[in-house]
């Protein structure tokens, strides 16, 4: 804040400051600095997106996409900008336009595993189970992470009550990760209803008792 205090016109301590900021969860004052540092250097498309990523934070999918459209003028092959729009499409319930933002992404940094991941949230949310199973298959084959794990053994569970594959995958996607026991942390990673639904499904069965029990005793949500 020093820094800005002596040099008010310098767009790259204004960016650093907003930075620093968001670290602490200061969104207000954040915003604030972006703000000035997008009037001190309009062209710099990581502000815009660094906005996006602030407004999709507080849950302002309108404003997300308004922002990352606005970096992609002055970088339109940022993958990370077209995830944020297809996040924001996927908050507003305008699946098809999610998917073609999420493939964009995946197809501009084939390694974005979470691009193709919440594509298959989208996909599960549109009842094209089938799609969202292949597409969290192919997740796991870049990133073994419980996120896709969790959510590829709610989709074989739903096609067939008890799998032995889901009923294994879900055991080590809540000890890798136990925070996805709760369905606020699946809320907040933008799972649909329909998934969170088929989660707490496959959650109930008696195999995976132990594991939800540790879960539960373990997360941060608790």
């Amino acid at each position: 804040a020093l820094a800005v205090s002596v040099k008010p016109d310098d767009a790259k301590l204004w960016s650093i400051l907003a930075e620093a900021q968001l670290r602490n969860n200061w969104l207000k004052k954040a915003k604030f600095s972006l703000e000035k540092a997008k009037q001190l250097n309009p062209k710099n498309p990581q502000l815009w997106f660094a906005d996006a990523a602030l407004e999709l934070q507080q849950k302002n999918p309108k404003k997300t996409i308004k922002l990352a459209e606005k970096g992609l003028k002055f970088d339109p092959k940022n993958a990370i900008a077209f995830f944020y729009i297809g996040n924001a499409r996927l908050m507003q319930k305008d699946y098809s336009l999610a998917i073609q933002a999420f493939d964009k992404a995946f197809k501009l940094k084939p390694s974005f595993w979470e691009a193709n991941n919440n594509k298959a949230i989208v996909l599960f949310e549109m009842d094209k189970t089938q799609e969202a199973i292949k597409t969290w298959r192919e997740v796991l084959r870049i990133k073994i992470n419980a996120e896709p794990m969790l959510a590829l053994a709610a989709g074989l569970n739903k096609n067939k009550p008890g799998d032995v594959e889901a009923l294994e995958l879900a055991s080590k996607a809540l000890a890798k990760n136990p925070n996805y026991v709760s369905v606020g942390h699946q809320k907040e990673q933008l799972w649909g209803i329909k998934l969170r639904q088929a989660t707490a499904l496959l959650l109930n069965h008696p195999e995976l008792k132990k594991a939800v029990a540790q879960a539960e005793a373990t997360s941060q949500n608790n």
